[in-house]
């Protein structure tokens, strides 16, 4: 999709140049609000699925 999107910005005659990305191999948090904390534990848990270390085909998608 970032790519598309760069291509169409340079195919509409816009110069393009990327300094950097925001990117990161975890679930992109959803807002939470409340104060049930069985739903803030199991919100941890979506948020940081990689608590014990990141699992090697993650690793490889992002290298």
């Amino acid at each position: 999709a970032y790519q598309e999107t760069i291509n169409d910005y340079v195919n509409a005659g816009v110069k393009v140049l990327v300094t950097e990305f925001d990117l990161s191999p975890l679930p992109e948090p959803r807002r939470m609000g409340g104060a049930n904390l069985a739903d803030r534990e199991a919100y941890r848990k979506e948020i940081d699925p990689y608590t014990e270390g990141l699992p090697e085909d993650v690793m490889l998608a992002w290298n």
